[in-house]
């Protein structure tokens, strides 16, 4: 006779790999997906700011630089 246990593990496995194949499928689909204007103009806004320091003036220590 055959194990319940394993009907039921055999059954879990067949539902990881569905769920695993549905999360790839979505995960490639927003990979795919273009970044939006609002967000690239953030970044290019963040390209022409040195690293460490905020729009404010600050070191990004909390110190106000002089």
């Amino acid at each position: 006779m055959s194990d319940p246990d394993d009907v039921q593990s055999d059954g879990d496995d067949h539902i990881q790999a569905l769920i695993g194949m549905q999360l790839r499928t979505l995960y490639d689909t927003v990979l795919n997906e273009p970044i939006p204007d609002n967000i690239i103009s953030l970044l290019s806004q963040l390209d022409g700011v040195p690293y460490g320091t905020d729009s404010f003036g600050s070191d990004g220590s909390g110190n106000e630089q002089e």
